[in-house]
């Protein structure tokens, strides 16, 4: 009697159940865009943008006044500075909450390098805080120019306004960035949370007012400190280089690439992490 060896050729079940990256991706993609969290947090967002525009045109066509295209570029992108605790939120609970219900040990078990899973993370993170970010200076551009009539000027022909409006959603993707790898190093969602605010709100402003050379030369280079630096205008970035240490002033490319610069290498100690240590 003869016996035949089953064929050892991948059939086309195991290659539709291979894992791929762009299995894992989908896989995020899918697991951010289900849970309600992600909604309420971008909907906040968003909502928190287009209204500070909306009060701007109704404070400047009831008090008569007229805003320059600077002027109101920067009612258009300053509202980050809260908005970003959103992003924050929304970056950490991305993470953590996977550690918190020990998803993380199925999504590990699925892919056993991991290193995809936070990768994965992360370019969808950014993906949808890009977007988010868009969408919240395009309201706050549009609601204030609806409302203002013409006291409320916008162009986009000079480079420093469209600088200065793109500025918010790629401040807003670093900053989420950094929060996924604090996140993933820390794995607690109120532990990272109160780090990330503390840093943000607390640690780096502190820094940057006191008085000390040494303090000055530091503070510019933490992340917010330095990633903000894209949204300032001119005349600002002028009022920080005279206050920061000589030497320290980054310029709005230049902090912005310190940001990004932060969020790769908490990004990298994530994955080192990941690797080595159980889920």
């Amino acid at each position: 009697m003869t016996t035949h060896s089953p064929d050892l050729v991948p059939t086309d079940a195991s290659d539709r159940l291979r894992v791929t990256f762009g299995r894992v991706v989908v896989s995020e993609w899918r697991k951010m865009v289900t849970l309600r969290s992600t909604w309420w947090t971008l909907s906040i967002m968003v909502a928190l943008h287009a209204g500070i525009g909306l009060l701007m045109a109704v404070y400047t066509r009831i008090n008569g006044s007229n805003l320059t295209p600077e002027e109101a570029t920067d009612w258009a992108v300053g509202p980050t500075q809260m908005t970003q605790l959103a992003i924050v939120v929304l970056a950490v609970m991305t993470i953590t909450s996977e550690y918190a219900t020990g998803q993380i040990r199925v999504s590990a078990t699925a892919v056993p390098s991991r290193l995809p899973i936070l990768t994965a993370k992360a370019l969808v993170l950014g993906c949808v805080t890009l977007v988010a970010g868009v969408l919240g200076v395009a309201l706050s551009v549009g609601a204030s120019m609806v409302v203002g009539g013409g006291t409320v000027a916008f162009t986009l022909s000079g480079t420093e306004t469209a600088r200065l409006l793109a500025a918010t959603p790629l401040y807003l993707v670093g900053i989420a960035l950094v929060s996924l790898g604090v996140g993933a190093l820390i794995r607690s969602t109120g532990g990272t949370i109160a780090t990330m605010m503390g840093l943000l709100l607390v640690v780096e402003q502190i820094l940057m007012a006191i008085p000390f050379h040494l303090t000055k030369l530091i503070a510019p280079w933490l992340p917010s400190n330095a990633g903000s630096l894209i949204r300032y205008d001119l005349d600002f970035l002028e009022t920080v280089k005279e206050v920061v240490a000589p030497g320290a002033y980054l310029g709005p490319w230049g902090g912005f690439a310190v940001l990004l610069g932060w969020a790769v290498l908490f990004g990298v100690l994530a994955g080192v992490r990941l690797r080595s240590r159980d889920v």
